[in-house]
């Protein structure tokens, strides 16, 4: 049990893990009839996007969202 202040270091391995996997998460812009939205969702390879359904609930709407990354 941490009583008092804890310390707020994030162990190096970490951050190593994220730094491989941080340039598959981005952003989803959906442009659904002219009123652009906003989702989060990565890439699993390099045609495979996970995101959740009601992000991009046809594929009408996915056709004309775009994925972005750093």
């Amino acid at each position: 049990m941490i009583i008092g202040r804890k310390d707020k270091f994030v162990p190096i391995d970490f951050l190593r893990k994220f730094l491989r996997i941080a340039p598959n998460v981005g952003r989803v812009v959906v442009n659904h009839d002219g009123n652009p939205s906003f989702g989060t969702g990565f890439m699993i390879d390099d045609k495979t996007l996970v995101t959740c359904d009601y992000i991009l609930p046809s594929d009408e709407v996915c056709r004309s969202s775009v994925f972005q990354t750093n």
